[in-house]
């Protein structure tokens, strides 16, 4: 490991001048840069400290060796560990994966995934390395000739409300059609699901940071009952708001 714990070598010792070994070293110290790579069995050998930040982690040693499956529910472990598998299998990288993940705080948040096959220096593949970032960070990047960015913000704003996909298309200046076609090019997914995703997230935090009764809250998310907010909660998550409630997506220490 580095003296500042951001990087750690691959299992396999190689040459100091392996080209690999340099630039995995140069992404572990970017600044903000969330790098991780993992082998076969979806286990982190290296990353970056931005990464052992967003599990919560104080260093590189507490994170080494564990799996998706320690940090996330088995609905998104499970949805993360095939994309890795697919890369792996498939030798083609995955690239601008958008996808709801957890932040430092554990709270949900969008981010954009990009996945690559890891090779050893006989050509083998031996894991997947990649890196994520926070889609309130990028999405500029995604958005800045879109026209379809004026409907995002109206749904980040006003996820509480009613929100009808031709009034989200009009205010594009799209028809729905088009407007349901770029979306789903940018974001790869449907706007009802964006909108769905969008008001688990608000859920995720009141949670955490209120007592507020899981049926009032359900309501101020835009969800028409506790039912509603429930189903999606679940199936996003693969737990109740209650379970989020109670901790049980702590990272295990």
């Amino acid at each position: 490991m580095q003296a500042n714990g951001a990087i750690r070598k691959p299992m396999k010792a190689a040459s100091p001048y392996d080209p690999t070994l340099q630039f995995m070293s140069l992404l572990g110290h970017l600044p903000g840069v969330c790098f991780f790579a993992k082998d076969r069995a979806g286990n982190i050998i290296s990353a970056s400290a931005a990464m052992v930040r967003r599990y919560g982690l104080r260093s590189l040693d507490e994170l080494t060796g564990r799996s998706d499956r320690d940090f996330f529910p088995h609905h998104i472990a499970k949805g993360i560990m095939d994309d890795d598998q697919m890369v792996m299998t498939t030798g083609k990288p995955i690239l601008g994966r958008v996808e709801v993940l957890f932040d430092e705080n554990r709270i949900l948040d969008w981010y954009t995934t990009n996945k690559f096959p890891l090779y050893a220096l006989d050509g083998s593949v031996v894991g997947v390395m990649g890196t994520t970032h926070s889609l309130g960070e990028k999405r500029g990047t995604f958005l800045a000739n879109a026209r379809i960015s004026k409907a995002v913000e109206r749904i980040q704003t006003g996820y509480a409300e009613r929100l009808a996909i031709g009034g989200l298309a009009a205010l594009s200046g799209l028809s729905e059609r088009q407007f349901r076609r770029q979306f789903q090019e940018v974001f790869e997914m449907s706007p009802q699901e964006f909108i769905h995703k969008t008001r688990v997230q608000a859920g995720c935090k009141l949670l955490k940071q209120s007592d507020a009764p899981i049926s009032s809250i359900a309501t101020d998310c835009g969800f028409c009952d506790q039912s509603s907010f429930t189903h999606y909660f679940r199936r996003y998550l693969g737990i109740t708001p209650l379970q989020f409630r109670k901790g049980l997506l702590a990272p295990a220490m």
